[in-house]
């Protein structure tokens, strides 16, 4: 028979599971905003599907390779070859080793080792979001946010109002 106590335990990990979750997910939207919208492959909304149980497990390999491609499709369009593929293949290793971690007995080692890829592609990737938000600084022409408006539009005409 199960106790309160174990109750308690199993939610309380439960819960720090589902934190730890939304958390990766806000992070992922986070990476994908900073991406300027003709070279996004997907929208940073999409992130949030990774948290729908068993299909979280797929969906992850489509955002961690489509935010990379995104990436690597801005850099190339402002001829900023240095970043090679922008680390596909650690969004890959990170995404293997979260569907691995189902496995019985060796899901929570896998697991564990997931976290650390996640942890280490989260980083990379904000040095890269980093420099994007930088360029979009230095150019504004070409930054992910649309610049602000200098002054506002005349008001349109109207029947008997300005205009006529």
């Amino acid at each position: 028979m199960i106790g309160m106590g174990e109750v308690f335990i199993m939610l309380l990990i439960l819960g720090i599971f589902i934190a730890l979750a939304c958390t990766a997910c806000a992070l992922f939207m986070m990476l994908y905003s900073a991406c300027p919208p003709g070279h996004r492959r997907m929208s940073p909304g999409m992130v949030w599907l990774m948290l729908i149980p068993f299909f979280g497990y797929v969906w992850t390999f489509f955002v961690v390779l489509r935010l990379s491609d995104s990436y690597r499709s801005y850099f190339n369009s402002v001829n900023q070859f240095d970043v090679g593929t922008c680390h596909q293949g650690l969004d890959l290793s990170y995404a293997i080793c979260s569907a691995c971690g189902v496995i019985p007995y060796l899901g929570s080692y896998i697991g564990l080792a997931g976290l650390i890829l996640l942890i280490i592609y989260l980083v990379q990737m904000f040095g890269l979001r980093r420099r994007i938000l930088s360029h979009a600084a230095a150019f504004p022409g070409s930054g992910t946010l649309p610049p602000p408006p200098t002054h506002l539009p005349p008001p349109p005409p109207g029947p008997g109002g300005v205009g006529q």
